[in-house]
């Protein structure tokens, strides 16, 4: 996410949810973890960017992927660039 606090701001307030800073610390907070023990072991974890994805993709497979979610990426402000 290019703004990840701006993103769940938005998505909070569809559900009139207040942001909270410890939702950004992933690590430092208690919570039912999807990504098994591996994953809930390590310390120090952030929400952070990821754009690791898109260099696997072909141009065709990322237009079309841009095309299906081109709503949501305009509403959570993400970039239509490659």
């Amino acid at each position: 996410m290019s703004n990840t606090q701006g993103s769940i701001e938005l998505i909070l307030k569809r559900h009139n949810l207040k942001f909270e800073d410890k939702q950004l610390k992933f690590s430092e907070t208690v919570h039912q973890n999807i990504g098994g023990n591996r994953m809930r072991m390590l310390k120090g974890q952030k929400i952070k960017k990821n754009t690791k994805y898109k260099d696997s993709l072909s141009i065709k497979e990322w237009w079309l992927g841009t095309w299906m979610s081109y709503s949501a990426l305009r509403l959570f402000g993400y970039s239509l660039r490659r």
